[in-house]
């Protein structure tokens, strides 16, 4: 993305200043997430937000691979006033007027406390310490044992649904991933853990990734396009709803950088049968140029 951002400033057609890089992701820094703030759609309602974030590959020697994660949350207007009416059939007392206040009943006096029953003290041969119970015997402990072997590796449906910080009154985020050439699902994880999840973002809306798997020799910079092999973990964990082929168009390859490059394309077909046995609830699409697709939350 710097390289990106310094090439276009080179072409000297836009403004300098409105052209920039997109800092790398990081869990620890709140500020490498680029955030535009939606006004809400009337006063009172409450405003929306999409954000931006660049997640890179980590010794990525072709500087090929990496993600552009997209969430949007929309507006909303102010919510309509509820007006309360009293039942017809409950009257409510008041000083003023009829009706008042039922009058009082003759009922029996309450009768005493019942004597409070001390327990019985323990025989002198007794060893068992009354004052304290054992961590084993608490209901509290054995919840503990149970869950522990869990603890150390949840799922992220398991993170998604217990540490969301969202409001449940905010409508939902959409959340979209770009990775044309693909990106390791280990690179994704921290994004997904510590800003899909605070918003509510998953499961993920939409993940644009290529189906083809392109390789070039190691010392040619190895992988070009993770493909279907690589793009079917993604989208199982952060369990999306639609994934669409991106970057598989057909291209004129020629030149000394792509006379060893190893192809293997992948039909829709084919993606659709290896997704839904991992991901059954994912859609997957190719579109062609200029067709539009609406997605819902």
């Amino acid at each position: 993305m710097p390289a990106a951002a310094k090439k276009i400033r080179g072409m000297k057609h836009f403004n300098p200043s409105k052209v920039f890089a997109m800092p790398s992701f990081s869990e620890r820094d709140s500020g490498t997430v680029i955030r535009f703030y939606i006004p809400p759609l009337t006063p009172g309602g409450l405003a929306g937000e999409a954000t931006l974030s660049y997640i890179p590959a980590k010794l990525d020697m072709s500087g090929l691979h990496n993600a552009i994660g997209i969430t949007y949350r929309p507006p909303t207007a102010a919510p309509l006033p509820i007006y309360h009416t009293p039942p017809v059939d409950s009257p409510s007392y008041s000083n003023f007027g009829s009706p008042v206040p039922p009058p009082p009943q003759n009922l029996p006096p309450t009768p005493p406390d019942s004597p409070v029953t001390r327990p019985r003290s323990l025989s002198s041969n007794t060893n068992t310490n009354t004052n304290t119970l054992s961590a084993a015997s608490t209901p509290l402990s054995q919840s503990t044992r149970a869950t522990s072997h869990t603890a150390n590796s949840p799922s992220i449906s398991t993170i998604s649904s217990t540490h969301s910080t969202a409001p449940s009154r905010l409508p939902k985020t959409l959340s979209v991933i770009y990775s044309p050439h693909g990106l390791s699902y280990d690179c994704l994880l921290p994004y997904a853990v510590h800003h899909l999840v605070p918003l509510a973002a998953l499961p993920l809306t939409t993940f644009l990734h290529s189906f083809d798997r392109v390789q070039n020799p190691r010392w040619m910079g190895g992988n070009v396009n993770a493909g279907l092999p690589g793009g079917i973990e993604i989208a199982k964990n952060l369990m999306a709803k639609c994934w669409i082929s991106a970057h598989d168009e057909d291209k004129e390859n020629s030149g000394l950088a792509v006379m060893k490059v190893t192809m293997r394309k992948y039909t829709k077909e084919e993606v659709r049968e290896m997704v839904s046995r991992e991901s059954p609830n994912c859609d997957v699409r190719v579109l062609e140029c200029g067709t539009e697709m609406t997605m819902k939350a």
